[in-house]
């Protein structure tokens, strides 16, 4: 991995006809957190799952796929707090430190939007944090 990071992921889109635009993007669970989104989440029962672009879960989070320039540079790296799944690119001690992807509620997250929460925590109080980024500019299309 070029980026020596600990977890890394690509922009995801997907390509449309013309008519429709051309493309849009696809994975809107890479995003930065917002004091809105930690907010909601200290409100919200211990088993509810925040779960971006409903309405009633309105985070004002950056998303990813929103901070995107089609012409920038491919390898300029972003700070996440949240990951897509779609393209997740991991060191090995990710998963030996026991993060996974739970299928349970987690900071009121599930699934791959965790990894990031689970890892840090995983990390917290070794001083040895972990590297999660984004290459915003890093195009990956799916179908």
């Amino acid at each position: 991995m070029r980026h020596n990071k600990d977890v890394i992921v690509p922009n995801v889109w997907r390509p449309l006809p013309d008519w429709l635009g051309g493309e849009q993007p696809y994975d809107l669970n890479s995003w930065q957190e917002s004091e809105t989104a930690l907010q909601l989440a200290r409100e919200l029962h211990e088993d509810a799952v925040i779960v971006e672009g409903y309405q009633e879960y309105a985070t004002w989070r950056p998303h990813l796929a929103y901070l995107r320039d089609p012409y920038g540079d491919p390898l300029e790296e972003m700070d996440l707090d949240g990951v897509g799944g779609v393209s997740i690119l991991s060191k090995a001690r990710v998963f030996r430190s026991g993060t996974l992807f739970p299928a349970f509620s987690y900071e009121r997250h599930a699934e791959t939007e965790v990894i990031l929460s689970h890892y840090q925590a995983n990390f917290r109080d070794s001083g040895n944090g972990p590297d999660e980024w984004d290459l915003k500019s890093l195009d990956c299309l799916t179908m």
